[in-house]
Order: C-alpha cells, then structure tokens, then sequence
C-alpha cells in the first residue's frame, strides 16, 4: 500500500484511483485534512487551499542548500551574453613575402614607386614580415539558446486517498 503524499512514476494512459497527476491542482484543506497535514502549503496555498507539486514540464530535484522543498528553478532556454564567450585571440605570423610588379605594363596609378631614372628597371619589389595578435571584434545577438536535456514524458502522480498515513521517523 502506498502513502499518502506519495510520488511515482506511472506509465499508464489513465490516473488511478485514490491518485491525482502532479499538475498544481487546488486542493480543499477541508477535504483534504490528512493529506494537507503532510504537504502543508510548500507547494502554495492559505489555510483554506493548497497545491500539490506541479511537475509538468519540470526535473524533481532532492532538496539541498540550492533547492528547497515547493521551491521552482531553472530555466528551459539561456541568453548567451558576450561575457558568458571566452576572449578569442588569433596570431598571424608572416615570415616574409614579396610583391613584384612588372611596371613597364602597370597603369601610372601603381600602388609601387614608378621608376623616374631612364634605364632603371622596370619592375618594382617589395619584401615584408610580421608578426601579430589580435582580438576579433565579435557581436553576440541574445537569441534564446535551448538548453533542456533529452527527455521521456511520462506521469507523474500522487496518492491523495486510500494511501497509508506516513509514519514519523526522527531523522
């Protein structure tokens, strides 16, 4: 026989009797004195009503220091800002090259110095190399990055009648 308050998993198309979905219903503290007595309000309500524990779209997680009992948390989506990117840095090392230009073709708007001296050659060379760091200019757009892991659905439900009573223990 299971307790009252109690949570499982059920595979089954249907709810079974004496047990309710884990969905956040109202329940009648009137009605449901034994059960309330267990469950209280953690999972919201007044000395009228309470709720049970919605798990609809959501993980159980044990209670600890981080989460408390009827407490949510978590999100299923996260909004990567810059700050959450680490800094990216890219080194170009260029140990030389050379640019030659045959002038005797080359337009008089040439990029290289047009000889001026009669008999001079008539192509221009240049010779370069460096090294160097930069970092990349980035823009992150905030667009909702979906980070809910794989999953199974599957019912969750809680023994609100016909359970037996929880006994205490000290611990």
């Amino acid at each position: 026989m299971p307790y009252l308050g109690e949570i499982t998993m059920f595979a089954g198309p249907f709810t079974p009797e004496g047990w309710k979905i884990c969905a956040g219903q109202e329940m009648s503290v009137q009605h449901n004195q034994a059960l309330y007595s267990i469950i209280g309000n953690q999972y919201g309500g007044d000395n009228r009503v309470f709720y049970l524990p919605d798990l609809r779209d959501r993980f159980p997680v044990q209670p600890a220091t981080k989460y408390q009992v009827g407490k949510q948390g978590g999100a299923t989506q996260y909004k990567i800002a810059p700050e959450n990117l680490p800094t990216q840095v890219h080194t170009v090392n260029d140990p030389g090259h050379k640019h030659v230009v045959d002038l005797s073709s080359a337009p008089h708007t040439s990029a290289f110095a047009v000889p001026t001296v009669p008999g001079e050659a008539s192509r221009a060379t240049t010779t370069a190399g460096t090294t160097g760091t930069g970092k990349s200019g980035m823009t992150v757009t905030q667009v909702p990055l979906t980070i809910t892991p794989p999953s199974l659905s599957i019912n969750f439900i809680i023994c609100v009648e016909g359970g037996d009573y929880p006994p205490r223990s000290d611990d």
